[in-house]
C-alpha cells in the first residue's frame, strides 16, 4: 500500500509540474531503495547524466534515516513509562 500511494504520488507530480516520469522516478528509487538500486536503474534507462545525483540522494537519504532512526531511538527509550 505504501509503494503504491508512493506511486500516486509520482504520478500525480508528474502531471501537476510537468516532469518527466522517468527523473522522479529515479529520485523517489535513491531514497526508497538506496544508491545501489538508483545507480542500476539509471543505467537501465540511460539517465547516465543522472548516476551521481542518484547516489548522492541515496548516501543522503541513509546518512538522514540512520540519524534519524537513532534519534527516535533515544527519544523512546527515555520517555517516562
Amino acid at each position: 500500500a505504501i509503494y503504491a500511494f508512493h506511486i500516486a504520488v509520482i504520478y500525480i507530480s508528474t502531471r501537476i509540474w510537468k516532469e518527466r516520469a522517468g527523473e522522479l522516478l529515479l529520485g523517489s528509487n535513491a531514497n526508497i531503495g538506496g544508491p545501489a538500486t538508483a545507480l542500476s536503474l539509471a543505467q537501465a534507462r540511460n539517465l547516465n547524466h543522472l548516476e551521481a545525483p542518484a547516489m548522492l540522494a541515496g548516501h543522503l537519504g541513509n546518512a538522514i534515516g540512520t540519524f534519524a532512526g537513532l534519534l527516535l531511538y533515544q527519544l523512546i527509550t527515555k520517555a517516562p513509562r
